[in-house]
């Protein structure tokens, strides 16, 4: 290493500030590139639950498995993922709110993966929503395990978390 004034360089002659520059550059780059995003990060769910408590819970559940977790109000979703895209959804839908369906169908059709949280009296709407594309479906109230297991399957087998060793 050598110095331009009292600013270390490396050898090849780049100071800090341009140094910084360079691997914001590249930070950018990644995050814009999907398939980089996936090499480089853990993957990305968020959790569009009704209640904050439950949002945060579950979210807690996934980061300790090592996914990257986003908890969001269901209204604050499609705002969320148009500023980046997530590898799944966890998306609360009830039969009594139209806009939980409707956005169902808005991330189905953007190709992104969705687990439907629905509670027991809503099967019937499950099973349809799961027919139109919904990789996995919670029932509530659910296990840790049971978050986990639909987690995994709409990310897909080759998306597994990481652990620390």
């Amino acid at each position: 290493m050598t110095t331009r004034g009292d600013e270390p360089t490396a050898s090849y002659g780049l100071g800090i500030d341009e140094m910084i520059a360079g691997l914001a550059a590249d930070d950018e780059r990644v995050a814009r590139d999907p398939a980089m995003r996936a090499l480089l990060d853990e993957p990305r769910v968020v959790i569009a639950l009704r209640e904050r408590a439950m949002r945060r819970a579950v979210a807690r559940m996934l980061a300790l498995a090592g996914y990257g977790t986003q908890p969001v109000a269901p209204e604050a979703l499609m705002m969320t993922i148009a500023e980046q895209v997530p590898d799944a959804v966890l998306l609360q839908v009830s039969s009594r709110e139209v806009e939980s369906i409707e956005r169902f169908e808005r991330l189905v059709s953007a190709a992104i993966p969705v687990v439907i949280v629905t509670s027991p009296e809503d099967e019937a709407l499950a099973t349809r929503l799961h027919a139109r594309g919904a990789r996995a479906w919670l029932r509530e109230p659910f296990v840790v395990e049971d978050v986990l297991a639909c987690a995994a399957r709409a990310l897909g087998e080759q998306a597994v978390p990481r652990t620390e060793d």
